[in-house]
């Protein structure tokens, strides 16, 4: 079936790159169609869900461990503003043809989000702040490459609309480490 549901497709691109008055997509413009994905808007989604469901998925464990109010409010707003931009980006992947990226993180983010469970004491809520900077430094620049290198218009759109709140987040995250670990946040 699915075979038969992508012969038209396929059909209407080779019908497209062969139409050189058309003022349709032609060539590597083609990858922008629906259900295309370049391998950088691969890469750019990939990263993107894996950093989201890490901030999602750390901001929870915190909610459990952490005994500072500080961070917890911090943590669930991270659980609430991510939660909206996984909606966000789905969405956008949806109007734009292309698949959802897989539901799991990397190793690496993986790796965060064990750390962050075996975590106790009073070093939980200083590994978590570390997580967070590092977590949105690697999604700023992750957001801010594809809004201006991407290839997909409407992930490019996404990327640009969705980097302010990155920008906050970290600067709110610089703002908790320096009340919660005295600017010495490590991980």
């Amino acid at each position: 079936i699915a075979t038969l549901a992508a012969t038209p497709a396929l059909a209407q691109d080779q019908k497209i790159q062969k139409d050189p008055g058309s003022t349709t997509r032609t060539g590597t413009d083609s990858q922008q169609m629906k259900g295309k994905a370049s391998k950088a808007t691969r890469s750019f989604t990939m990263a993107a869900a894996s950093g989201n469901t890490l901030e999602v998925e750390s901001s929870r464990i915190a909610l459990e461990k952490s005994q500072n109010q500080d961070v917890k409010s911090f943590a669930q707003m991270m659980i609430d503003d991510h939660t909206k931009v996984g909606e966000q980006m789905k969405s956008t992947l949806q109007t734009a043809g292309l698949p959802p990226p897989a539901d799991k993180m990397t190793p690496k983010h993986q790796d965060v989000v064990d750390k962050l469970k075996q975590a106790g004491g009073n070093k939980f809520d200083g590994q978590y702040v570390a997580a967070q900077l590092k977590a949105h430094d690697e999604a700023i620049n992750l957001f801010s490459n594809y809004a201006k290198n991407g290839d997909n218009a409407e992930l490019k759109q996404f990327a640009q609309a969705t980097l302010p709140s990155l920008e906050k987040h970290k600067a709110l995250a610089e703002d908790l480490r320096s009340k919660v670990v005295g600017g010495s946040a490590t991980q």
